[in-house]
């Protein structure tokens, strides 16, 4: 047997035994005859039910050891009645000896024998005498099975160092003791873990701690910073071995230390060693007629705690019940029963089966086979709706635990039923939600899909990809696979997989553009273009999926291509021509770009109408939540007032839960939550404000809340970067009356003229030298000015424009950004909105090197601004 188990049993006092697959004895110690049926030293290469008869019919469990498929058994209270008056008694622990080996199985199994014979009689004298408090015992010995079963599920936590102290190696139950995980405490000095950590610094000192034969007690620290204390134990593991390796094996006795006692009384000295559980007992023997009176005074305690349980469960919101399945009747309801059903609780005990038929009549059937199916489970969840007395339906979500006796047998059901009726509206509305989502994208007059760059294949497409191209609605699947493959122009090839790459390096948000053709159903080519952006990315940071949108611009090209011909036919008439043409691409332009927002626009208005709905839900919550929540920690409150010295039990959960934490963050939590509720009003109340698609007409306006909403769409932009630090704005608003404007076109000159900014800010950043202080920055101003009209100053502290491109930055398709990073429509258009739509003027001031500054005037009313629509 491995140095490392020997050194885990033996503080234990346990003799043990290794056996093989076959059951044959591979090693005993010496000290484990005296538990063998029989006389005489156990012989290895025996099998092992010879000196054990009790593992007669345990094969198959032994062989599930064997395999990993079973941690451990065990045998409790064997007796051995020899030819001396005194019989023997002894437990049994059959368990894996090699758990680090692959897939969790081995070929040996290690069975250790405790002498519990002392245990045993003592028992036995004190079940004699404290007969007359067999009820007491027997809840006493429930809470010690229970205690028990959370023991014997617990392991100690195993660390593997150098010489130097350095840790190699660590199991889960030390992540979970300490609050590390594995990678944080590689190749870390073990006194890290220490409360004195300075004084183990020292490799003189850990060497100190490895050389000790007796277990070490030392106070150490969690991640979080709580204190516990660790009793552990070193081994090296092989001597033989370079480097030499030690294992650690702690066990978190803080528990012990601070109800040694009480641990002792509640669970029979469990965790006690033998020597001080065997004082104790005769202790116990000595002062049988003390302790009677101690268990009356338990008992009173219990009904104490009884009663205190009994004031908990009438407090909570959930109902609390317990079920008979043999007779079929109720042993307990709570009085939440009555708020939720709408019925006395009285009602469910004298009618076993009401609790059926409050049942929605649709949902019975299904409710009763679904618990048919689950009632052979220990523990089962179900939801299903419940009709009140006075017809409102509501939902609830029963969870239950079967509860058996010694033998197995079904004794009761316990459950708790919750009221998740708020929950199935809020899913209900998400669910209304994506109905709307979906009915844009199919009522959509282009044609949307979602392209998986890496799969190249469509993740989703609308129905209108097929009548695009004129096949029946059936085909749209097929279409949707073969597009790239055989609908599309061969001429068009390398430059769509030119597009799909660009994606590598776009900017979050940036819309990518191409134009193509693909084969009508008639045969003919028709041109399409599409506007991308990166939809999804994969866990390296590369798009993964693009979401796009596709029109039809066959007509359009061929209208072109016309105009091309005619003019090359005809020449003569290009100076005539020449004006004309021009304004059909701005008009064409704007078209496009007009259709582009208008689309943007509809869907951040829906969109922001059906966020509001539910945020408005969670945000009136919120407080209630609050409040109800402030009421059960008052609760809490005036019960650790009332019981200072709580029973182990609760104060064992207390601490599993970090109670005093709890308290004192779950009122930041639902702060926090309200905060972000209100954040995501505010977002959605600056999407509708920037949108404004119902306000096509003229309307007075407070200029400043379009400003506002604008900025806060660009706030993701203005944030700092790899390459810049925040670009801050400051805003100088003056005092002004509401204008009569186009609120929703003037948000589009806002939006282009800051967005340019934010690039020219960029660019001036990106020329930055390392060392050099930049502190890019957009100054707004706004000022009521002279013949009723405002003004608006929008300027950076970029680059700036050279002279050369100030006359022409407000002339269609002439832009000064680099090749595919601008259209050079935007200045165009917000051009046409000033001056021509609201009757102002939009001109430019800029020196290379100074930054730009952007100045909108236009008058505060309709009837000036229709007066002068001449640019």
């Amino acid at each position: 047997m491995n140095a490392i188990l020997t050194k885990f049993l033996k503080p234990t006092h346990l003799e043990y035994i290794v056996i093989n697959r076959e059951f044959l004895i591979e090693e005993a110690t010496e000290g484990a005859a005296k538990f063998a049926d029989g006389e005489g030293q156990i012989q290895g290469g025996r099998d092992v039910r010879d000196y054990f008869p009790e593992l007669f019919g345990l094969e198959d469990i032994l062989t599930d050891i064997f395999e990993g498929l079973q941690p451990n058994f065990d045998l409790k209270d064997i007796g051995r009645f020899h030819d001396s008056t005194q019989p023997l008694y002894f437990d049994l622990y059959i368990f894996n000896s090699s758990a680090a080996e692959t897939n969790g199985q081995t070929n040996y199994l290690v069975i250790a024998c405790e002498d519990a014979t002392e245990r045993t009689v003592l028992a036995q004298k004190l079940g004699q005498v404290a007969n007359d408090y067999a009820l007491l015992l027997n809840k006493l010995n429930s809470n010690k099975n229970y205690l028990k079963k959370i023991i014997n599920s617990l392991k100690d936590a195993l660390i593997v160092t150098d010489i130097e102290g350095n840790i190699k190696k660590n199991n889960p139950a030390c992540w979970d003791l300490f609050g590390y995980n594995m990678a944080e405490l590689l190749e870390q000095p073990i006194s890290m873990l220490f409360e004195n950590s300075a004084a183990y610094a020292d490799v003189k000192n850990i060497e100190k701690l490895l050389n000790s034969e007796e277990d070490v007690e030392i106070n150490c620290l969690t991640k979080a910073g709580e204190k516990i204390c660790i009793s552990f134990s070193c081994a090296l593991v092989d001597a033989n071995s370079e480097p030499k390796n030690f294992v650690w094996i702690g066990r978190d006795i803080t528990q012990r230390k601070r109800y040694e006692q009480a641990l002792y009384n509640l669970t029979n000295n469990l965790e006690k060693r033998v020597e001080e559980r065997t004082a104790q007992l005769q202790r116990t023997a000595r002062k049988l007629e003390a302790e009677m009176a101690e268990r009356l005074y338990a008992e009173t305690a219990l009904e104490e705690s009884e009663s205190r349980l009994s004031n908990l469960l009438q407090s909570l919101q959930d109902v609390v019940w317990s079920f008979d399945p043999g007779e079929s009747k109720v042993l307990y309801l709570n009085p939440a029963a009555e708020k939720l059903y709408g019925r006395a609780v009285a009602e469910f005990y004298k009618n076993s089966n009401l609790w059926v038929e409050v049942i929605a009549p649709e949902y019975r059937q299904e409710v009763e086979e679904s618990i048919s199916e689950l009632v052979e489970q220990d523990n089962w969840e179900l939801e299903y709706p419940i009709v009140r007395p006075d017809g409102e339906m509501r939902w609830v979500r029963s969870r239950s635990y079967l509860v058996r006796d010694a033998q197995g047998k079904a004794m009761r059901v316990d459950g708790i039923t919750t009221d998740i009726t708020e929950r199935k509206r809020t899913e209900d509305a998400l669910k209304a939600s994506d109905r709307f989502i979906q009915r844009i994208a199919q009522t959509n007059p282009n044609f949307l899909y979602i392209y998986d760059i890496v799969e190249q294949n469509y993740v989703y497409a609308n129905r209108e990809i097929a009548t695009f191209l004129g096949y029946p609605p059936e085909q749209q699947q097929q279409i949707e696979t073969d597009i790239w493959e055989n609908l599309l122009h061969p001429e068009d090839a390398d430059k769509v997989r030119e597009h799909h790459n660009r994606f590598d390096t776009a900017k979050e948000g940036e819309i990518v553009e191409i134009s193509y053709r693909l084969r009508h159903a008639s045969g003919e080519w028709r041109w399409f273009h599409s506007w991308d952006t990166v939809f999804a990315v994969t866990d390296n940071g590369l798009p993964e999926q693009i979401l796009g949108t596709a029109a039809d611009i066959t007509e359009r090209i061929k209208v072109m291509e016309y105009l091309q011909l005619s003019e090359a036919r005809e020449r003569e008439k290009a100076n005539q021509l020449e004006a004309a043409m021009a304004e059909l691409k701005r008009t064409q332009a704007q078209l496009v770009q007009s259709e582009k927002m208008v689309s943007l626009g509809n869907m951040v208005a829906g969109v922001a109408h059906e966020i509001n709905n539910p945020v408005n839900f969670i945000y009136g919550n919120i407080t209630h939540a609050t409040d109800y929540a402030n009421d059960l920690l008052e609760l809490v409150k005036i019960y650790q007032e009332s019981y200072p010295e709580p029973l182990p039990e609760i104060e064992t959960a207390l601490e599993e839960i970090d109670a005093e934490f709890l308290i004192e963050d779950f009122p930041k939590v639902l702060f926090s939550m309200k905060m972000g509720a209100e954040r995501i009003s505010e977002i959605v109340k600056s999407l509708r404000n920037f949108s404004r698609l119902d306000e096509a007409d003229l309307k007075q306006v407070n200029i400043h809340e379009g400003i506002d909403s604008t900025l806060l769409i660009l706030h993701n932009r203005l944030k700092a970067k790899s390459r810049r630090p925040d670009i801050a704005v400051v805003k100088n608003y003056g005092s002004m009356p509401p204008v009569m404007c186009y609120p929703g076109e003037l948000n589009q000159v806002f939006m282009n003229v800051i967005g340019n900014a934010i690039d020219a800010l960029e660019e001036a950043s990106s020329g930055t030298k390392a060392g050099d202080k930049f502190e890019p920055t957009i100054w707004i101003e706004t000022e009521m000015m002279a013949s009723q009209r405002i003004g608006i100053k929008i300027r950076d502290n970029g680059l700036g424009i050279k002279p050369e491109a100030v006359c022409r930055l407000f002339d269609p398709f002439y832009t000064t950004k680099p090749p595919g990073k601008g259209t050079g429509l935007g200045l165009s258009i917000c051009y046409q909105i000033v001056v021509e739509r609201h009757g102002g003027s939009l001109h430019c001031s800029s020196r290379p090197g100074t930054g730009a500054e952007f100045t909108i005037e236009i008058p505060i009313c309709a009837q000036i601004a229709n007066g002068t629509r001449n640019r």
